[in-house]
């Protein structure tokens, strides 16, 4: 949700698939009911069960699919002061701010870098650090135990239906939002009317 990176991630996977045959490709219908939110492993899963893409390929497929993702990401991303200033509010006010992405770690690194905001967030976590991928709720569930709190003194706020599941099954609050665009001083508001009122101390 920090960048609308949907489809970057749609176009560099499907350039992927296309050099190897047509037929893998994904639809825009297929990605956005199927596919979107899903780390790339998962998706060629899919396409493996759905359309014949053989398992031996999916090493290629994902390294290939890397580059041209980071080469898209480094292109494209920009520091997104907006985003900064959201982030400072949040944290003046004592909250925690963590990542939790279904992404690879290096590709989460190079957005959290270009996007100027690397330094000022907590902490973050990638695919690579977990066994089991959103809808799964484990990375939430780290980034949790991480900053030593509860789901219910938790806010999430994701774009995608995956990572929307993942939150109701972490059982934290969710705040859905549609696009990066969300991320603005109604947002800011909406995570402390959330959690504002809440003074209960943890148990620990």
């Amino acid at each position: 949700v920090l960048i609308d990176s949907k489809e970057f991630h749609f176009l560099a996977l499907n350039e992927a698939l296309a050099s190897l045959d047509q037929k893998y490709v994904i639809s825009k219908k297929e990605h956005l009911t199927y596919f979107d939110g899903l780390p790339t492993k998962s998706k060629l899963k899919k396409l493996s069960s759905t359309k014949g893409l053989p398992e031996a390929l999916f090493s290629k497929i994902i390294s290939d699919k890397q580059s041209k993702t980071l080469k898209i990401l480094k292109n494209k991303i920009t520091i997104d002061s907006e985003l900064i200033e959201c982030i400072k509010v949040l944290k003046s006010h004592g909250y925690i701010i963590a990542v939790a992405s279904n992404c690879v770690k290096e590709t989460v690194t190079v957005i959290l870098d270009k996007l100027g905001i690397m330094k000022i967030i907590d902490f973050y976590f990638s695919s690579e650090d977990v066994s089991q991928p959103k809808p799964h709720p484990e990375i939430f569930w780290h980034c949790m135990s991480k900053a030593k709190t509860i789901p219910r003194k938790t806010v999430i706020v994701e774009d995608s239906n995956y990572g929307r599941q993942a939150a109701i099954f972490s059982d934290a609050h969710l705040i859905p939002v549609d696009s990066r665009k969300d991320l603005n001083q109604n947002l800011i508001k909406r995570v402390i009317n959330t959690l504002g009122n809440d003074d209960t101390d943890i148990p620990w």
